[in-house]
């Protein structure tokens, strides 16, 4: 029943997405995410939209990616992961194929002396 309701969801995302026709598109980690950026995906080979489509991983993923992360790792025009120990196991590449910009690195660790000078974040302002 879940590839019969994934598919129901699929043709609805399909008309959301062209009838909305995003810029952007951020999607996170459980699998319900899947049906729309896939719509996204049709449309944009389809030349009827241009979204760009960001996944970020869930904060919960320490050391390997989740199995919505797994699939859309190929077609995101962005990849971001939380934790050092899972961006070094990721290599953040684009397919050729779709013509995406290359996947960039954020900075993935913030140390406890750049949130010090801060204001607001450990001391009055």
């Amino acid at each position: 029943s879940s590839v019969f309701s994934t598919l129901n969801s699929l043709l609805r995302c399909l008309w959301i997405v062209w009838d909305v026709s995003p810029h952007l598109l951020l999607v996170n980690g459980p699998g319900t995410c899947i049906p729309v950026a896939l719509a996204a995906i049709g449309l944009r080979l389809l030349g009827l939209n241009s979204c760009s489509i960001v996944f970020v991983e869930s904060v919960c993923r320490v050391k390997t990616m989740s199995l919505s992360g797994r699939i859309l790792y190929t077609f995101a025009d962005s990849v971001l992961v939380q934790w050092p120990t899972l961006l070094e196991k990721c290599v953040l590449t684009s397919p050729a194929s779709l013509g995406h910009p290359a996947h960039h690195q954020l900075p993935t660790q913030v140390s406890d002396g750049d949130l010090r000078g801060s204001p607001g974040v450990g001391q009055p302002s």
